[in-house]
């Protein structure tokens, strides 16, 4: 039993000390603590026309921060207010109410984190030190451990306690009297455990790109942070998504397929955003259809190209947990006629052609000047024709995309080498060109939509009139210059490359990537006419394996080259 009598009230007289510690002596007898021997300058009541100024710690707003490694802390809780108290002994893990002034101290532990403190006062006033989780308003319900065991004297109130959840903790300095405050001296350690790095995807900025193919992923969040989440549940997933997440990256084009089977301990929560930065209004997809061990599935297409995040999240505040995802990212190849190295050539006649350039990418489009009257910020496909001065060309381009068609001489500079172009008329209606040749060489017929990444299906008809019977004409070599195959295909060892020569001529024969980077020479040398092998073996000039992907043969005769795709799997 503890003794508690009226005179320890803030404005007692403390001249009955004596007659009340007679009285305490016998309950002492009975086993319990001792009162208080109170001096007058314990209590600010000596002082009534000063004010004084409270600790910076005195409240759980102001804790000071405890780091890992040993402490010897000192003070005093005199001018402290008495902010935290338990309303009865019943309720309190101390096993008293703890009534008196308090200073709090902050502690940020990890799972498996330790502390041991021992605090005394060295004039002996009776302490109390508790430990509470999370927040400090209150204190019956956030209380993890107390020690209010020892009778008033020097001798310390130890605790002695081991993290078993990560988060944020209060340690609080108290007293048993009522708004009584004084010296204490606390020493101890923090004994914290080596934690492990974050994930090395831990963020966007570092995301791992998925690559195309097989997903079979797996990894923890337990050491990774809470970097995304919603600030409304008015979001793709429903939820807040509040616990530690890591990412991944999909460099998409049109057409590429995700597919995902996302499963945690952590109550798994998966969203595709489109900006790390604003999580909650570019999350365009999100799946939080099961709880704990439970199934998401992710399953999408990309109309438009460019970098997604798949970010693995989980549901409660600072959650994680051990998690697998297993699927597929399934990519669509371009069209080979995506960019104008790799353009389909027209002879001379009449030719029909139909496409879709739902899959290529927007290669061309004007910044000024256009000669199609609009930027033509379409996906794109392109045509060539070697054309001498006085040949024409007819043709009508007609999309289910808001049709843009021009005439280019040089590819890598629209703007000025656009000779002719036409954007007039209303989706599904045929743009035209009707152009005569002023001069011999290369032109490209870029085949192209109005708004920005839009696509459709398309129609090419017409006709090149050709006037001149010069056989050296590399439109008609271009014709017989051809990639029989390449097998097999897709190839994960080795592939075979059958083509055709017409002619006699140095020929080389090269290895080349989407963006039309050399990988591996196969050829550089002089060819008699007629069929021909090489092999490719999936290395690179340097000797080593390529990654996989899509690659392109390209064959030239000095003259023309044609392309011919393959698609290297391990």
């Amino acid at each position: 039993m503890r003794c508690s009598p009226p005179w320890l009230a803030r404005a007692a007289a403390f001249a009955a000390i004596a007659i009340a510690l007679a009285t305490c002596g016998e309950a002492a007898a009975a086993g319990a603590k001792k009162a208080l021997d109170v001096k007058p300058w314990m209590s600010s009541s000596h002082l009534p026309n000063q004010v004084l100024a409270p600790p910076s710690n005195d409240r759980c707003t102001g804790a000071i921060v405890l780091g890992c490694g040993t402490f010897n802390l000192s003070g005093t809780t005199l001018e402290a207010i008495n902010d935290y108290t338990f309303a009865f002994d019943s309720l309190s893990c101390t096993g008293f109410t703890t009534d008196g002034r308090d200073v709090a101290y902050r502690i940020n532990a990890v799972a498996g984190d330790s502390l041991w403190v021992d605090l005394y006062s060295p004039i002996g006033l009776d302490v109390a030190v508790y430990l509470l989780q999370g927040s400090c308003p209150n204190p019956v319900n956030n209380c993890v451990a107390g020690e209010d065991s020892i009778e008033t004297g020097v001798a310390p109130e130890t605790l002695r306690w081991k993290f078993l959840t990560t988060g944020t903790y209060y340690l609080i300095f108290d007293g048993i009297a009522p708004d009584i405050g004084g010296p204490f001296i606390a020493t101890g350690q923090l004994r914290c455990i080596i934690t492990p790095p974050p994930p090395s995807n831990d963020r966007c900025n570092a995301a791992i790109p998925l690559a195309c193919g097989t997903l079979a992923l797996s990894g923890t969040t337990e050491f990774a942070f809470d970097d995304y989440k919603f600030t409304t549940t008015g979001n793709c997933t429903g939820n807040l998504s509040k616990g530690k997440d890591v990412v991944f990256l999909v460099q998409a084009s049109p057409g590429d397929s995700l597919w995902l089977n996302y499963q945690s301990t952590g109550d798994a929560i998966a969203y595709l955003v489109a900006d790390c930065a604003d999580v909650q209004n570019t999350c365009f997809y999100g799946k939080n259809a099961t709880g704990t061990n439970g199934v998401e599935q992710i399953r999408y297409k990309f109309n438009f190209g460019g970098n997604y995040y798949l970010i693995l999240d989980s549901n409660g505040t600072n959650s994680f947990g051990t998690w697998t995802a297993s699927g597929g990212l399934a990519c669509a190849l371009p069209p080979v006629n995506d960019i104008c190295e790799y353009a389909f050539g027209l002879g001379c006649g009449v030719f029909q052609r139909t496409g879709n350039t739902q899959l290529a990418f927007d290669h061309y489009e004007f910044d000024s000047l256009p000669c199609t009257g609009y930027q033509a910020a379409g996906h794109d496909v392109v045509y060539k024709i070697y054309a001498h001065a006085g040949d024409s060309l007819w043709a009508y381009y007609t999309t289910s995309a808001d049709g843009s068609v021009y005439l280019l001489k040089n590819c890598n500079d629209p703007v000025f080498s656009c000779v002719a172009g036409y954007d007039e008329v209303p989706i599904g209606e045929p743009e035209f060109i009707h152009y005569k040749f002023a001069s011999s060489g290369w032109h490209y017929i870029i085949l192209d939509s109005f708004g920005f990444n839009t696509y459709g299906a398309w129609t090419l008809t017409g006709e090149l009139i050709c006037h001149s019977t010069d056989v050296e004409d590399p439109g008609g070599v271009a014709m017989t210059l051809g990639i029989a195959s390449i097998a097999p295909n897709p190839f994960s060892r080795e592939a075979t490359v059958r083509f055709t020569l017409p002619t006699r001529a140095p020929t080389t024969l090269r290895i080349v990537d989407l963006q039309g980077r050399m990988v591996r020479s196969l050829l550089d040398t002089t060819l008699d006419p007629g069929p021909h092998t090489a092999v490719w073996d999936g290395l690179d000039d340097n000797g080593r394996p390529v990654e996989p992907g899509v690659y392109f043969a390209k064959l030239s005769d000095g003259r023309s080259s044609v392309v011919r795709r393959s698609v290297f799997v391990k």
